[in-house]
């Protein structure tokens, strides 16, 4: 009998530990569960025991307010769209403007000139002949120097004063300036005198004078081409001369004659 009564008692308590557990896990899962469902439309009620009542409660649909928009009173403003004709007319302007320019841009055109050879060779043999010429006047010059080098002193002084231009006399008017150029520079000191008022002042010096020798023993073209800066010795030389060439040789055709008149006191 006792033996009994202890097995009772055991099992009794084997009872209370397993509903004690199931209670324990019962209720963990069910406060999970409420923790889960909070945001949702659900009534939690707990009865006396410890259970939870889990009961839906339908939820009012709130209506939004739909704020009417009130047309405005003032105008639409609406783009006026270009009509056809003033993009056809601002075609047609492009086109004109575009006409117009390549009317006035021309290309130049270029002719082909057909070569003619006889007046290739032709120009070729003009061309010689005046490297010929020049060769021919630089040896003639070269000529000239060398029988002016062998000419008296005065005669070289007066041939200096004509320059480059004593090379374009002719083969006469060469020889006559070389052969008589001297005497007539001689001659013409022969008649000169020093004028009175340039002994008085002191005045002293040289100027050139030039004029033209005719075949019968004239002359033109009478000046004074470097003056002595002295007005007394310029007109006396021009004086000398107008007398002085009565005397001078004549040429056998017009000749420049150029020579310097010297004044000296001692």
């Amino acid at each position: 009998m006792n033996n009994f009564k202890k097995t009772l008692f055991i099992a009794f308590l084997i009872s209370l530990a397993i509903h004690y557990m199931l209670y324990f896990t019962i209720d963990k899962s069910l406060q999970n569960s409420t923790l889960q469902i909070n945001t949702t439309n659900k009534k939690n009620t707990t009865t006396k025991n410890g259970l939870v009542k889990i009961q839906y409660v339908k939820m009012k649909q709130v209506k939004k307010k739909v704020k009417k928009t009130v047309p405005s009173k003032t105008a639409k403003v609406i783009k006026k769209q270009p009509s056809k004709k003033t993009k056809a007319q601002k075609i047609t302007q492009k086109q004109e403007v575009m006409k117009k320019s390549t009317s006035i841009i021309q290309l130049p055109i270029v002719k082909k000139e057909t070569l003619d050879l006889k007046q290739f060779f032709t120009l070729k043999q003009n061309e010689i002949e005046q490297r010929d010429q020049e060769i021919e006047k630089q040896q003639e010059i070269q000529e000239e120097l060398e029988e002016i080098k062998k000419l008296p002193a005065l005669t070289q002084s007066y041939i200096k004063l004509y320059g480059e231009q004593y090379f374009e006399f002719s083969e006469n008017q060469r020889r006559y300036i070389k052969q008589n150029l001297n005497t007539i520079g001689k001659i013409t000191q022969r008649y000169l005198e020093y004028p009175r008022i340039s002994i008085r002042t002191k005045q002293k010096g040289m100027n050139v004078v030039e004029f033209y020798l005719h075949p019968n023993g004239d002359i033109s073209e009478l000046k004074i081409t470097d003056s002595s800066h002295y007005t007394a010795l310029d007109s006396n030389t021009i004086e000398t001369i107008r007398i002085a060439y009565q005397d001078y040789p004549k040429p056998v055709e017009k000749v420049k004659i150029k020579i310097y008149v010297k004044y000296i006191l001692y």
